[in-house]
């Protein structure tokens, strides 16, 4: 399971960072901000 983050705006360094895990009933899901406007 995967998810890419980006940095916030206006960050001195944009970009993204990759989220790696590997286990039985591993989801990304759990590390999203459904909160997130930029998102929807």
């Amino acid at each position: 399971s995967f998810a890419a983050v980006a940095t916030t705006a206006g960050d001195s360094e944009p970009g993204f960072y990759v989220l790696a895990y590997r286990a039985p009933r591993a989801s990304a899901e759990d590390l999203m901000d459904h909160a997130c406007t930029a998102a929807r």
